[in-house]
Formats: C-alpha cells, structure tokens, sequence
C-alpha cells in the first residue's frame, strides 16, 4: 500500500459519524423553522461543506490491483458505497488497472 495512506480507524468512523449527525440535525432544524428557500441552501451547501471534507480525508484501495487512490468530489458523491464491515467500501474504477471494484476506504496521512 502506498505509504500516503493508511487503515481507517474507528475513530475516524466515529467523526464521519458525527459530521453526519451534525449535517442532518441542521437540515431537520432548517426544514422545521427556516423559510423553504433557506432549508434547501442549508442541504446543498451542508452536502458541499461535507463532501470536500471527506474528500480531503478519505482515499481508496482498489479490490483489484490493491494500489491507493483518491476520487473527484462529484465521484465520491454519487458511486455506489456502503458503510460495511471492516470499513467502507465504494464501487470504483481504478485509475491504475483500470478494473470495477469495491474499494475500500482509507484514510489520507495528515502532512503528505
């Protein structure tokens, strides 16, 4: 593995798991009490805010080849993804093999 990444841990699911919260706990509060107009900039931008975040954390292993790689933002938006066991994965195409496959998240070394 490539020595810019390294193995998720639970920790860093933990955090992923509270900017989530945070992100639903404002759009519900905007979608109860702020004007329509307002609720759906809160969800766009709170999504915007949340991908770039993630995308600058998080890279991927490919099922195939095993190499590590990072995604556009819009990528890593709309692949398919799940939170599975042992991590995450998403459904990728390798930049290197060029192979579909399940790549599993991994987090990106602060500093490089």
């Amino acid at each position: 593995m490539n020595s810019k990444y390294e193995e998720t841990t639970r920790k860093d699911v933990m955090v992923t798991v509270l900017a989530l919260l945070i992100y639903l706990g404002l759009v519900f509060a905007s979608v109860l009490w702020a004007p329509s107009y307002i609720a759906v900039f809160v969800m766009i931008a709170g999504l915007m805010i949340l991908v770039n975040w993630h995308n600058r954390t998080f890279a991927y292993r490919c099922g195939e080849c095993g190499r590590g790689f990072q995604v556009s933002p819009w990528n890593n938006l709309m692949s398919l993804h799940s939170p599975g066991g042992g991590g995450g994965w998403k459904y990728l195409q390798c930049p290197y093999c060029l192979e579909w496959s399940k790549a599993k998240i991994l987090k990106i070394k602060k500093g490089d």
